[in-house]
């Protein structure tokens, strides 16, 4: 209720990058009344609109205006009385007003978040932001319920996560769009939405946490303002983990509007005259700086994705809120009474599940489309619904010969429809290629969330390269912008044809999105991001995935996103040739995969007359049923693998399984395991150390020492536990698994590499299970030289220099552990032996002193120390009698060569060495070869490979001098 017309009044505007806010207050400061509203890149005129309707007429004089410095590019307060407030000085100024008490405000909005800190008295102490990267935003969880399908976007998202009662998964936090990636596995593995939600609202509280507080908890009181304070799961989650509960209230994500107009009030003044009408004005036409000149449509020959006829179809499952495209594309009169055999192709994708009915002879009948939402299952049955409705229309029957399936969600999907083939999208996309078009050679592919670049000769893949874990430019991101700037994506390429664009970043989805919202500041319109975005995704495509100079004279565009004609034409402008796109470009994935599957199923000896064995599929009437599912851990190996149980009418089907057990098989299973000359070098190593632990002294009431097995102690760990073993001290040897990984990640607070992170895991999983951890620091010697036709000098590189510091590192993230860190100076691989046992003696003192234990004598440490070196060299000679002692057991052979920690671990390496063997392939290590081998090896080659050069050259010289062997070089990222 307005007091009276005489009411003098002040309006305070805040525009961000997702909303606009603003209020309405008295000269005493009370708040008469608010809005807010997404704008959806219509800034100006969603913040006009609010303004117009915050006052019915008549309610009072207004007499000035406040914006934050955000909205000034926007907003000009250009007459009367106006003051424009820095955005955190006006969040300060509520929390001041409404909450002296608070000695911690979080500010979390949809692009920037900071902790802001305060004293006792209530004054301003520090604060801390985020960097330029607005990774983990609240924007992200407003994609992620758009891409969930939830109507009530993250209202609903934080609604679904509130309601969940079980576990949810792991979501990446330090990248939103590593977060994405995750959020595609997780569907894919058959996580509940609910679930799926919890995990989006965990994920951020953690990277908010990570980075405003990171291993500290805040001083409480704690207040959070900022449009994702309205998230009460974020709310929970983030109060989790910084050990105090966070408050918010129904304004706190109006703070910025309501802080500007105190500013104002405290520092206006109020006798002159009042704020004119119309003394708001909103940012118009500016001049612009276009580095695109406008599209024009493709070449000629793009299609018009013309079919027979065209209809939606509403599924039981789905819902009318995500109907299933349906495509006949045979004439349905040639199909009336007819029982047509047909191969079943179905593409889980992140975004869209796409499905084709194709003829034995290749021709495509049906395509079928429709958004996953986060349930793949649900969306396959919804497709499985619409082909029934195609017979039943047609008046055909539709004679399954087989079912295959492709795309991130294959594998469930291949499980609970009993999918007679998963094939690998590359594979898939390639065959579908090559059906349409047989002359082709370059295949770029765009998906919702991956993206890969194909090369052909005559018929067959000789190159392909995916995106790597990072997403960006994909066409998630065209679906996200879209939608932002609230233009279907029907009208996307219509409205982004003809409009010149500015320059983007395109290196990063998070960048590329920044700076779109830096140029809706600065008034470009609508048309103008659309086609910036454009370039963003291609320009980022061709530097990040393509290989621009394996680049064809034959190009196909395949995938859902080059149904966006304006991208292909933005391709076709920067490649300066004709891009080719099909009909069925959105449905190659599911083509090809029904195509591979029929051709490698007529290739097997053991078939029927009619040229392919009976079917496994369980038919299109799995529509039916309603898929209940439910989680488990396996617990029998240390893969501890997460289960997901769906009953199957009656039949439970089982996904999830990294051995190769079934469900019913209650012990572990090695995967197609066969031996190979690596595990035979393992169990060697470990014979060897296991015997010069036998003269280990009985237990003396030492403290236990936690040895890790990541980066340089890969190698070591045998060496050290023997050593420490051998003194009487009782040892615990770290595990490299994808938990401890996970762990390092959120702990390494940086961008380091994987075997970076699983040393930071190792180091706090050993700090929380044994009494100390030895993490000693290696200097390494000189670097061997290329000089001429070989190197020179004795020097081996065993490490890359993240080694070097990785123990400083890890000792300053663990500073209230780092007592118990044991972390010796060692010069070369093992150090010199007597420097090396003073300063394991000295490091062994000090750790030992608050025990009131002496360390073991000298000569103690000496004896253990030289039978560790004899058993070392004992080990290395025994491998290499091992490859030398093997006889062959295929005609083709193979040296892995790298880095241990990754090309030898079977965490770090993902089990490379098995899936070798499994196809019969004979396996080495390089300090397995016999020395002194012989040949030609390109200096180039080991330069590349210099921090181990000297293995490298042994290897490649072997590899040279024996036609059999080839060299395979392995490293982590």
């Amino acid at each position: 209720m307005f007091r009276s017309m005489t009411t003098r009044i002040v309006i305070g505007i805040d525009a961000g990058s997702a909303a606009v806010s603003a209020v309405a207050m008295d000269s005493s400061g009370q708040l008469l009344a608010s809005a807010y509203e997404f704008h959806r890149g219509r800034i100006s005129d969603c913040a006009r609109a609010l303004v117009d309707g915050l006052l019915p007429g008549g309610a009072g004089a207004m007499v000035g205006g406040a914006a934050r410095t955000s909205t000034a590019p926007l907003v000009s307060l250009t007459a009367g009385q106006a003051l424009t407030v820095d955005g955190r000085v006006a969040e300060i100024e509520s929390l001041r007003r409404f909450h002296p008490e608070t000695r911690t405000l979080l500010v979390v909005g949809a692009e920037r978040f900071a902790r802001i800190a305060f004293d006792g008295g209530g004054r301003y102490k520090r604060m801390r932001g985020n960097s330029s990267c607005a990774a983990g935003t609240g924007s992200f969880l407003d994609q992620q319920a758009a891409r969930l399908g939830l109507a009530g976007g993250s209202a609903e998202l934080a609604a679904r996560a509130l309601e969940n009662r079980g576990e949810c998964p792991s979501i990446a936090s330090r990248c939103s769009v590593f977060a994405k990636t995750d959020l595609i596995h997780a569907q894919a593995e058959g996580w509940s939405v609910g679930a799926i939600c919890e995990g989006l609202c965990r994920g951020l509280a953690r990277n908010i946490a990570d980075t405003l507080f990171p291993g500290e908890s805040p001083e409480a009181p704690i207040f959070m303002a900022g449009g994702v304070s309205r998230n009460a799961a974020v709310l929970h989650h983030l109060s989790d983990i910084a050990g105090s509960a966070i408050e918010a209230n129904e304004k706190s994500h109006l703070y910025g509007a309501i802080g500007a107009c105190l500013r104002f009030i405290a520092a206006g003044d109020w006798s002159e005259a009042d704020f004119p009408a119309g003394g708001i004005l909103f940012a118009g036409e500016s001049a612009r700086d276009c580095a695109n000149e406008g599209l024009a449509p493709p070449g000629d020959g793009y299609p018009a994705f013309e079919s027979f006829s065209r209809f939606l179809h509403i599924a039981r499952k789905n819902g009318p809120d995500n109907p299933v495209e349906v495509d006949l594309y045979a004439d349905p009169a040639t199909l009336s009474g007819r029982n047509i055999p047909v191969l079943f192709g179905l593409d889980v994708g992140s975004t869209s599940t796409k499905a084709a009915l194709v003829a034995e002879d290749g021709t495509v009948l049906a395509g079928l489309y429709t958004r996953t939402a986060g349930t793949p299952l649900e969306a396959a049955q919804s497709i499985c619904e619409a082909v029934q409705r195609i017979e039943a229309e047609c008046g055909a029957t539709f004679q399954t010969r087989l079912a295959a399936t492709t795309g991130s969600g294959r594998k469930l999907a291949a499980a609970v429809l009993g999918a007679d083939a998963a094939v690998d999208e590359i594979t898939a996309h390639a065959r579908a290629a090559v059906e349409l078009d047989p002359e082709v050679d370059t295949i770029i592919e765009i998906g919702g969330q991956d993206s890969k670049f194909t090369v052909l000769s005559k018929g067959r893949v000789v190159f392909s390269q995916m995106n790597a874990v990072c997403a960006a430019g994909t066409g998630s991101f065209l679906e996200e912008q879209a939608a932002r700037l609230g233009v279907p994506l029907l009208e996307f390429a219509d409205r982004a044809t003809g409009a010149p664009s500015p320059l983007t970043s395109d290196r990063c989805t998070v960048f590329m999105e920044r700076d779109l919202n830096h140029l809706q500041a600065l008034g470009y319109t609508t048309e103008e991001l659309l086609a910036a975005s454009l370039f963003s995704v291609c320009d980022n495509y061709l530097s990040k995935v393509a290989n621009s100079g394996s680049i064809g004279n034959r190009v196909a565009f395949q995938g859902a996103t080059a149904k966006n004609r304006a991208l292909v034409a933005a391709f076709e402008r920067r490649l300066g040739k004709r891009v080719r796109v099909s009909r069925f470009c959105h449905l190659t994935g599911a083509i090809g995969a029904a195509l591979q599957a029929r051709d490698e199923r007529a290739d097997e000896a053991a078939t029927e007359a009619a040229g392919l064995a009976p079917t496994a599929f369980r038919g299109f009437g799995i529509h039916r049923l309603d898929l209940v599912s439910r989680s488990e851990r396996c617990g029998l190996c240390a893969n501890d693998c997460r289960l997901r149980i769906v009953d199957v009418g009656g039949e439970e089907v089982a996904f999830g399984f990294l051995c190769g057990r079934d469900y019913d098989t209650k012990r572990f299973v090695r995967q197609g395991q066969k031996d190979h000359l690596l595990r035979e070098r393992s169990l060697m190593i470990s014979r060897v150390y296991r015997e010069a632990r036998k003269s280990a002294v009985p237990a003396l009431g030492y403290p236990t020492i936690g040895i890790p097995t990541a980066l340089y102690m890969s190698e070591d760990a045998p060496f050290w536990r023997t050593f420490f073993e051998r003194l009487g001290f009782p040892t615990l040897v770290a595990q490299a698994d994808a938990g401890t990984l996970r762990e390092g990640k959120r702990l390494a607070g940086a961008e380091f590499c994987a075997p970076m992170a699983m040393f930071h895991g190792q180091a706090r999983s050993l700090l929380e299970r044994a009494d100390f951890a030895f993490l000693p620091i290696y200097l390494e010697d000189s670097p061997a030289r290329f000089e001429g036709d070989g190197f020179r000098g004795e020097a081996r590189r065993y490490y890359c220099n993240y080694s070097q510091y990785a123990t400083v590192v890890a000792r300053c993230a663990e500073s209230k552990d780092r007592v118990r860190i044991l972390s010796p100076l060692l010069q070369g691989r093992h150090g010199d032996t007597s420097m090396a046992m003073l300063e394991i003696r000295k490091s062994l003192a000090v750790a030992l002193a608050p025990w009131g234990i002496k360390p073991p004598s000298a000569l103690a440490c000496q004896t253990a120390y030289t039978a560790c070196l004899t058993a070392k060299a004992k080990a290395q000679a025994s491998v290499r009698r091992i490859f030398e002692e093997s006889e062959s057991r295929s005609d083709i052979g193979v040296v892995i060569v790298g880095r241990p920690y990754a090309a030898l671990s079977e965490g770090m390496g993902a089990s490379i060495a098995d899936m070798f063997a499994r196809r019969g392939i004979d396996l080495a290590s390089g300090d397995m070869l016999p020395e002194g081998g012989t040949g030609a090896i390109d200096p180039l080659l080991a330069a590349f490979h210099w921090r181990y050069a000297s293995e490298v050259l042994e290897a490649a010289q072997f590899c040279a001098s024996d036609n059999r062997y080839y060299p395979v070089f392995i490293t982590t990222f």
